[in-house]
């Protein structure tokens, strides 16, 4: 038992772990005018948005060598955080950095990500700064995404 314990505590240690952020983290993530930032919304309840996770790998192995980011916000309950969060982590491939946002009331976050944006998700906001930027509401497809970060990186 003790053995057992002891291994599943080092593959703990091992696994990315999902930090808890504020709003105002999120908001200043996309900082840099050379670099194209993908903020993507999701929850590990939101059938869609686990199904959108390869595209988003596809994305950032698509853009390894270019100045490119990807972070994911998950917007799971804050019973979920962080045993649940981490041991999704443990099953599932996930590219980019991965924060849990600590606001809980999407009537206070939701209008500071987008005033338009009606809190579904997935979601994204794909930005580079100075240059371009576009709040998109539901499923991305990687193909779509890079067409118009391949034009952002010609610019």
């Amino acid at each position: 038992m003790l053995a057992a314990l002891m291994l599943f505590g080092f593959a703990n240690a091992n696994a990315q772990k999902m930090k808890a952020v504020d709003i105002d983290y999120v908001l200043a993530y996309p900082h840099s005018e050379d670099t194209v930032y993908l903020v993507n919304y999701w929850a590990t309840f939101c059938a869609p948005c686990m199904g959108e996770i390869s595209e988003l790998n596809a994305l950032v192995e698509r853009y390894a060598n270019k100045p490119f980011k990807l972070l994911m916000v998950c917007l799971d309950p804050v019973e979920n955080y962080p045993m649940k969060l981490d041991y999704f982590l443990e099953r599932k491939k996930v590219s980019g950095e991965l924060v849990w946002l600590k606001e809980q009331n999407a009537k206070l976050f939701v209008p500071k990500v987008d005033e338009n944006w009606e809190g579904s998700i997935p979601a994204c906001f794909l930005t580079r700064p100075g240059r371009y930027s576009k709040f998109i509401e539901g499923v991305i497809s990687a193909g779509k995404v890079a067409k118009v970060v391949d034009e952002l990186f010609a610019d």
